[in-house]
């Protein structure tokens, strides 16, 4: 089981504070995701 989807589930109530690589990740798919709708 993948992380990002359980995370995502909780946005914008949950923050990642360890694993900055996992953070820098989520952040990115949500800015892709957020650029592809704009679009």
């Amino acid at each position: 089981m993948e992380i990002i989807p359980l995370v995502q589930y909780w946005l914008p109530h949950l923050t990642i504070v360890s694993l900055d690589n996992l953070q820098e990740k989520l952040v990115n798919k949500l800015k892709n995701y957020i650029s592809a709708v704009r679009n």
